[in-house]
């Protein structure tokens, strides 16, 4: 799952949250677990840290937001957590859409996983995308932003989107 445009890791946390408990369930049913129905502190610290590291993917437009998403994810605990800055992000999905996408499928060389083939296929994708770009005049003359995200969730082509985005352009 990724997430586009993380600033507090809130959806990373609902996300990895909804995995966490499908996979205590699976580990629970592999025999993983020494009491399924009761599992310890340490397992459900191992359930979460996996889902975490090879489940969850967020892209910010700060550093500070990856921090905030880090320590939302992860607490202050060495956990790899696939969370990468571009601080040019409004730009690049923009102006270099085809390439953002390509970067963001490479999963050794830019989310530094273990991937044999170097390629990751997102199932799902979750934003709350910026609604516009402020250019100093009124709300009316300001540029719309969140249609440019739904685009590049479209090229990324998860099998699920949800964007939290305003009504009036659905119409």
């Amino acid at each position: 799952m990724l997430e586009i445009n993380s600033k507090s890791g809130r959806y990373p946390l609902y996300m990895t949250y909804s995995i966490f408990r499908e996979r205590l369930k699976q580990w629970g049913n592999a025999g993983l677990l020494e009491n399924p129905d009761k599992p310890t502190m340490e397992e459900q610290r191992a359930v979460w840290d996996d889902v975490v590291t090879h489940n969850i993917f967020v892209l910010c437009k700060t550093p500070m937001a990856v921090k905030i998403t880090k320590r939302t994810l992860i607490g202050y605990r060495d956990v790899p957590v696939r969370a990468r800055c571009i601080d040019n992000l409004v730009d690049e999905i923009i102006n270099n859409q085809e390439e953002l996408v390509k970067k963001l499928k490479r999963g050794k060389s830019f989310w530094r996983t273990k991937l044999e083939n170097n390629m990751i296929k997102f199932d799902a994708i979750v934003s709350n995308p910026p609604y516009q770009d402020m250019d100093g005049g009124g709300g009316s003359s300001s540029t719309p932003l969140y249609n440019r995200f739904v685009e590049l969730a479209k090229a990324i082509s998860p099998n699920y989107t949800t964007l939290i985005i305003p009504a009036r352009w659905m119409t």
